[in-house]
């Protein structure tokens, strides 16, 4: 486990890399270099992503999961501490990277 995640959740917190099924496409966090915010992007990774580390350039396939209660999952990029993978309140919204202080709604 990282040194930016807290220690409590280090215990809790799994490393993975996401695929798509039955596809050679991964998700990758990564800058683009006049952005200050990563993206989430699909990536070919072939055979590169046997060995992974988080210090590496591999790390932009690495994300943190963690499940908090029943129905809480939250995917934290290993490259960007503090960037998640989130969905849209609406239908047929792509995935995108947010930061940890992002803002939503709930609606009964």
């Amino acid at each position: 486990c990282q040194t930016q995640i807290h220690p409590l959740d280090c215990q809790m917190a799994q490393p993975v890399a996401l695929r798509i099924a039955s596809s050679d496409f991964n998700l990758s966090c990564s800058k683009q270099t006049d952005s200050t915010a990563p993206i989430l992007q699909l990536e070919v990774s072939d055979d590169q992503l046997r060995t992974i580390s988080a210090q590496g350039d591999t790390a932009r396939f690495l994300f943190y999961m963690t499940t908090k209660g029943i129905s809480l999952t939250t995917f934290e990029s290993a490259k960007y501490p503090g960037w998640f993978i989130s969905t849209s309140l609406e239908q047929r919204q792509p995935v995108a990277m947010c930061g940890a202080v992002c803002s939503f709604s709930l609606q009964r």
